[in-house]
């Protein structure tokens, strides 16, 4: 992988796979990385880069870094290494199946807080985006921003109508670096990919190349923008949520301007009391409104940590930032239901069945034993008292762990799903650390069957299944016709894989080999026997014969009994 002289801002150049073909001008950013990576003690990371960077690479350890753990190395190095690397990090915590616990326990207290650039550059950006200085388009603009991130900070402004509004700004360098980091990574995954069973076995280049299209929608301010609108139509039917106004016509793919929505933080006590908010309905309510978008919705927030969440004066759950949101498909739904409803019930069986309807089995994969393992997990935790005393998120990342222990994929939004669930137990427990989630579930499954059984989605499905038994039914004549051609052709072929045939294979050679055996002694016997039934005294080679081959047999004959004896089967 030889870097060419071309901008950093290149983009990328892919095959029709979506694998990386070249890139830009990497030799800085890759010298950047090692840079800090060797720094906290990851040399064995980067080896063979440093011969892609100019002047090789002179690093002074860090002494104070050396001192610490290796995943808190790690987290802190990930930090420093900017947007890319957080957002990955960010997407590892929720892989426990792939990490040890204290490595993703670190990359869950990431931190993507960075010094603010100056004001002038965002007043840059936004001329550039809305083609109008900033005065012209609102009545006030505070120039020191109110939140700093690695992809883009906020400010508060006025508009001329009067409405307060925020305005993200993304960094003037962010999109830049974020393609060349993922131009970088995407060309090491492949690489690894290629030389390595097991990183093709967890799918690697895949996930990565789904990291690479969250990442691409959340510098894309237009997306959050969608995704915003979408959760306020979503969640219409909830009084006590609040999605944030878009003003489209201040808005564009780098400037996002939405309304500002005054609140406290869930860990902000003194402003709950202020504002005479109780914690346990806001702990109910925010749970409420993050399970209506996973079971009903089954449209979702994918980040819904402390600092995007807050609580307002009137009592309501505002929902910030929506640029990481997810789908699930309507079976991923329909069956995360059935498995939530499975484990509250102690129905190892049907989440096992569920798990494999939506999962692709390994080679590897036994239903039993992945069966037994869930009934032992639902065992474990049925010991507990009370039931708030058992994470949902901690069931789900060990579920996750249960199934990727026997070799079965899950599908991306799974993850998703674990990760989502984690980050806002973090929160309701933070509102009410006695929390039970239980009953909230439970209704919003009663009302997800509901709405499935209601006229209009059963005759939906009915539609549905129709269309699909029509199609079927066009396709199979002309499948079969298509078999039969082939089979009339001669280029119809049978291929049948048979496993863990060598012990069989080892047994019959054995048999035939001791038959063969004893059909040898026998024609030695017999050949002996009729020799001295036909000896003449002046034949000399019959009389020499005879004895050599009873003798021959003989010993054969005792080898054989000898060897079925030691098998302990006659």
């Amino acid at each position: 992988m030889e870097p060419d002289s071309t901008s950093a801002s290149e983009t990328e150049e892919q095959s029709s796979d979506g694998r990386t073909r070249r890139g830009g001008n990497w030799a800085a950013r890759i010298g950047h990385i090692t840079s800090v990576l060797a720094r906290f003690g990851f040399a064995s990371m980067i080896q063979g880069l440093e011969r892609l960077v100019p002047g090789g690479i002179r690093v002074t350890p860090d002494p104070e870094a050396s001192a610490l753990e290796m995943p808190v190395r790690l987290r802190l190095a990930i930090e420093e290494l900017g947007p890319t690397a957080i957002k990955l990090g960010q997407m590892l915590s929720s892989r426990s199946d792939l990490l040890p616990r204290e490595y993703v326990e670190q990359l869950r207290r990431l931190q993507d807080r960075v010094a603010p650039f100056p004001v002038e550059q965002a007043h840059r950006v936004i001329k550039q985006e809305l083609k109008a200085d900033v005065g012209e388009l609102f009545a006030e603009f505070e120039e020191e921003p109110i939140a700093s991130a690695s992809l883009a900070q906020v400010y508060k402004a006025r508009l001329h109508s009067g409405e307060t509004v925020a305005v993200k700004v993304q960094r003037p360098e962010a999109e830049d670096t974020c393609r060349t980091d993922l131009q970088i990574l995407m060309a090491a995954v492949e690489f690894a990919e290629r030389h390595n069973a097991w990183l093709r076995s967890k799918q690697a280049f895949r996930q990565v190349e789904e990291f690479r299209h969250s990442l691409m929608n959340e510098l894309d301010f237009l997306v959050e923008a969608e995704n915003t609108e979408r959760f306020a139509e979503n969640m219409a039917e909830l009084p006590y949520v609040k999605i944030p106004h878009i003003y489209k016509q201040y808005s564009s793919k780098r400037v996002l301007t939405v309304e500002w929505i005054d609140g406290v933080k869930a860990g902000d006590k003194e402003g709950f009391a202020r504002h005479s908010l109780d914690p346990k309905q806001a702990a109910r309510d925010f749970a409420h409104m993050i399970m209506h978008q996973l079971m009903i919705d089954g449209y979702f927030h994918a980040d819904p940590h402390a600092g995007n969440v807050l609580f307002t004066p009137d009592g309501k759950v505002a929902l910030l930032d929506s640029g990481y949101a997810t789908t699930i498909g309507d079976k991923m739904r329909r069956t995360a239901i059935r498995i939530i409803w499975g484990w509250f019930h102690n129905d190892a069986q049907e989440v096992s069945e569920l798990l494999l309807d939506v999962g692709v089995a390994g080679e590897k994969f036994d239903a039993f034993r992945m069966e037994n393992d869930i009934d032992r997990l639902m065992s474990r935790y049925s010991q507990v008292q009370r039931i708030s005393q058992i994470g949902l998120g901690q069931v789900m990342e060990e579920l996750l762990r249960v199934i990727l222990e026997h070799d079965l994929m899950m599908p991306p939004t799974f993850s998703a799903v674990t990760k989502t669930t984690l980050v806002s137990e973090g929160l309701w427990t933070q509102l009410d650390p006695e929390f039970d989630y239980r009953p909230i579930a439970e209704e919003i499954i009663t009302e997800a069957l509901l709405r499935e059984l209601s006229p209009r989605n059963v005759g939906g499905e009915l539609i549905r299944l129709l269309r699909d038994t029509a199609r079927y039914m066009r396709l199979l004549p002309r499948q079969v016709s298509h078999i039969l051609a082939r089979a009339n052709a001669g280029h119809l072929g049978l291929q049948v894989s048979l496993e863990n045939v060598e012990i069989p294979l080892r047994k019959l050679d054995a048999i035939v080999n001791r038959l063969s055996a004893a059909i040898l002694v026998s024609a030695i016997i017999l050949s002996s026997a009729v020799l001295a039934i036909l000896a003449q005294p002046n034949n000399v080679i019959a009389n020499v014969l005879t004895p050599v081959y009873l003798v021959g047999g003989a010993l054969l004959g005792l080898w054989l009994l000898i060897s079925v004896l030691r098998t302990g089967r006659f």
